[in-house]
């Protein structure tokens, strides 16, 4: 019992530095819980989460008040502070393919005629955001991306492709590659 208060008032000793009060993070924090179904490992990770996620919605709000050219949400990761985030993301990451190319492409003759960047949303070239979760299979989303994106320029129909059939053929021991997904 005495654990449970002591980590209580330290969650309201830090939630004091929050822009609302703790009642408004819980509210909000239970209904993220249960939209994105997440447990606490116990009682020290909830208060853990809970902080985390107060502090990232006074970030997202204190954004949100600017009025930029972007808003910004929670998600599944509101729970996380960035390190964390990091850390759980880095877990997927696998050592690089030592594939080399056989061709690699030529620049075009005239540089000068590139344009400096192209927004491949405003050409209808890009499907929604996709979430590989904690699979490891960056290099099969960043196919797929490449792929329907190249698919929508020669065809003229934006399709989504299949992360999932890249990783079920894979026979690799330490996964697949961009590069092997797109030549094979």
């Amino acid at each position: 019992m005495f654990l449970r208060v002591t980590v209580l008032s330290v969650f309201l000793a830090v939630a004091a530095a929050n822009l609302r009060d703790r009642s408004y993070y819980e509210e909000k924090f239970f209904n993220w819980l249960a939209q994105h179904k997440v447990a606490a490992k116990n009682g020290d990770h909830f208060v853990k989460m809970l902080q985390n996620f107060a502090n990232n919605d006074d970030i997202i709000e204190t954004h949100n008040q600017k009025n930029l050219s972007y808003t910004l949400g929670h998600n599944q990761f509101s729970h996380m502070t960035v390190e964390e985030w990091r850390d759980y993301v880095k877990l997927g990451l696998k050592k690089e393919s030592s594939t080399k190319a056989e061709f690699i492409h030529a620049a075009p003759a005239n540089n000068m005629a590139i344009p400096d960047s192209i927004d491949w949303t405003t050409k209808g070239a890009v499907t929604g955001v996709k979430d590989q979760g904690q699979c490891g299979s960056c290099w099969s989303f960043s196919t797929t991306g490449s792929l329907e994106g190249a698919y929508k320029i020669k065809y003229g129909q934006l399709i989504s492709f299949s992360e999932q059939n890249f990783v079920d053929c894979d026979t690799k021991e330490n996964g697949g590659t961009d590069w092997d997904a797109m030549v094979v």
